[in-house]
């Protein structure tokens, strides 16, 4: 029987747990499996938790069986990317809750949790209407970094049949024409080798998010994809992925730190 993939969801019991847990399920193809995660501080907690966390899988996957949970003594902000990579998960699938974004999810740990994973993550708003994942729109930008989550992206696009639609701010600048060009094409050309559908798209620079979402509503994306930058020195720091995930449409976004893979050549991750 061929391994399926490992999507782990830290909970920690608010609706936004819900969320992620229902939506990691319904991502669930044949031979997938998902694994609850939860963090105690101390032993003293493990064994309440452990019953807390069975019921509510017990609770919230009625309909699904290919689930098992985990109680974890640690430190969410680090432990989490931990055992995601110990266990070799494929994506950690991450709730927000709204306006307040990824800062609401275990107080201020959330963006920790991104920064430390070299696991990509899917961030799923509270109370998310799951859709099928037939359009996913992913942003490319000056950056060589901008390509990392193309794997990731790939990899889902194969799995759900999705095309990829790249999207690229308009420049005027030649040289910043020029890269974020030649990203594109770098992006293009993975795709193609991988037998991928995509297009590419270019909005206006002034407004970037926005316009974004208003592409995302004109092409009924069902997933956004973007880098994080944890870097200040980007001109998408953190506060675009996070703008990103509180979109109005209620759309997942799917990224991954910039730094965590590190790049032997130009673009030699692809």
């Amino acid at each position: 029987m061929e391994k399926g993939l490992l999507y782990l969801v830290p909970v920690d019991f608010t609706p936004v747990s819900i969320s992620s847990t229902k939506f990691a399920a319904q991502l669930s193809k044949e031979n997938d499996q998902v694994l609850l995660v939860h963090v105690v501080k101390s032993e003293e907690d493990r064994i309440a938790a452990e019953f807390k966390l069975t019921n509510f899988a017990k609770s919230h996957l009625t309909d699904f069986a290919n689930y098992s949970t985990r109680v974890i003594k640690g430190a969410v902000s680090t432990d989490i990317a931990v055992i995601a990579e110990t266990l070799n998960a494929s994506m950690i699938v991450l709730g927000t809750h709204g306006a307040s974004g990824l800062r609401k999810l275990f107080g201020s740990y959330a963006f920790k949790i991104v920064e430390n994973s070299k696991i990509p993550l899917i961030i799923v708003q509270e109370e998310v209407v799951y859709n099928s994942i037939k359009k996913i729109v992913m942003t490319i930008d000056l950056q060589k970094e901008s390509l990392q989550i193309v794997k990731s992206a790939a990899r889902l696009s194969q799995m759900f049949g999705a095309e990829i639609i790249l999207v690229g701010a308009r420049q005027e600048d030649p040289i910043f024409k020029r890269k974020i060009d030649l990203n594109l094409t770098v992006a293009g050309n993975f795709l193609d080798d991988h037998k991928i559908p995509y297009s590419i798209e270019f909005v206006e620079g002034k407004g970037f998010e926005e316009n974004i979402f208003q592409l995302c509503q004109d092409k009924n994306a069902d997933m956004l994809a973007a880098t994080y930058y944890e870097s200040s020195f980007h001109v998408f720091t953190d506060s675009f992925v996070r703008g990103l995930a509180n979109n109005n449409l209620g759309i997942p976004v799917l990224t991954l730190e910039s730094e965590n893979t590190s790049f032997g050549g130009q673009y030699s991750f692809l």
